[in-house]
């Protein structure tokens, strides 16, 4: 019996809900582009509650745990950090690609 190959898809998974409005605005324009091609979702994990007395890592540990419980065994996971390494669209767009094509 043939294994039934996965279908390939874009999760955009970010902490706490986004209040901006251009922010919604682009998160919706790309998700309507991306779609045109691969499935894409957006998942938000919510922020955590009274945390203000905690120590910044605490925060971040539990923050963790939770992102770690939407993700599934063999997902390829790119975090997108302003301190990270820069891509232009198109050279995103290819290192997606080539991650795809693995």
């Amino acid at each position: 019996m043939a294994q039934e190959s996965k279908k390939l898809k874009i999760v955009f998974l970010q902490t706490g809900k986004t209040k901006t409005k251009e922010i919604l605005a682009l998160e919706k324009e790309y998700s309507k582009r991306i779609n045109r091609y691969l499935k894409f979702e957006t998942i938000v994990v919510p922020d955590l509650k009274n945390t203000k007395n905690l120590p910044e890592d605490v925060v971040k540990k539990k923050e963790g745990e939770l992102i770690l419980k939407e993700l599934q065994s063999g997902d390829f996971v790119v975090l997108l950090d302003d301190k990270g390494k820069q891509f232009t669209s198109l050279k995103f767009a290819n290192h997606l690609q080539k991650i795809m094509n693995r």
